[in-house]
């Protein structure tokens, strides 16, 4: 089995489910280059000799009645992955955003990270950040939430865009406390027996093999967190 050198975490969150804080203790913890689905689309762009509004259309919830006669949807999806191929043959990325779930699972050195939480949290978190009403809070989580789905149907045929079998993580954000990352040993299968996260205690085995030292290092002390 081969070793990278390089590694890649793909960060898909719920709106008002601390991204910002989970970025900066992973910044904190590794070297990566944080990359937003506004510079894939734009890499994507250069690839087709196309403006960015065409390939953002990959998201939209909306299909045009020509789609079936002039491809766009796909044709953009597509050269999405082409620049998602060219970012990762580069350097490690900490991919923020959609896009990253375009990554087939079979690339070994790419973990994929849910974070999500209860409405009524993500509720509290957008009151207190965004100094708004808890109706327009919920409004815009609802939208927020109906483009993931939209999302993860376009490519795997699923509704909910939390489901666990689209990653190897499943953080419930509501579940634990960031500041103590870097307080907090790391994870202990010994002193922790029959902890689990929400799909399983561990990766599969080839890929634990396949990721850094540094990443499952990380992943350990995530999870060593959770309640």
């Amino acid at each position: 089995m081969e070793i990278y050198d390089m590694a890649t975490i793909v960060l898909f969150s719920g709106l008002f489910c601390r991204e910002d804080e989970v970025i900066e203790e992973i910044l904190a913890t590794t070297d990566l280059k944080v990359i937003d689905d506004e510079a894939v689309v734009a890499e994507a762009a250069g690839l087709a000799g196309v403006a960015a509004s065409k390939i953002s259309q990959a998201f939209s919830p909306k299909l045009s009645v020509f789609n079936k006669f002039t491809m766009e949807k796909e044709r953009a999806i597509a050269y999405l992955k082409l620049a998602l191929s060219n970012m990762l043959s580069d350097e490690s990325l900490l991919l923020q955003g959609h896009t990253g779930l375009l990554i087939p699972k079979q690339v070994s050195h790419v973990l994929k990270v849910c974070l999500i939480a209860e409405m009524p949290s993500r509720i509290q978190s957008a009151v207190i950040d965004k100094q708004i009403a808890e109706k327009e809070a919920l409004k815009m989580i609802r939208n927020s939430d109906g483009d993931s789905a939209t999302w993860t149907r376009t490519l795997f045929q699923m509704r909910d865009p939390w489901d666990q079998s689209l990653y190897d993580m499943v953080i419930p954000m509501d579940k634990r406390k960031l500041f103590k990352m870097r307080l907090n040993p790391p994870f202990n299968q010994a002193r922790h027996p029959g902890r689990r996260l929400m799909i399983s205690n561990w990766l599969p085995r080839w890929k634990q093999r396949c990721l850094p030292r540094g990443i499952m290092w990380l992943l350990r002390l995530i999870k060593a967190l959770l309640p």
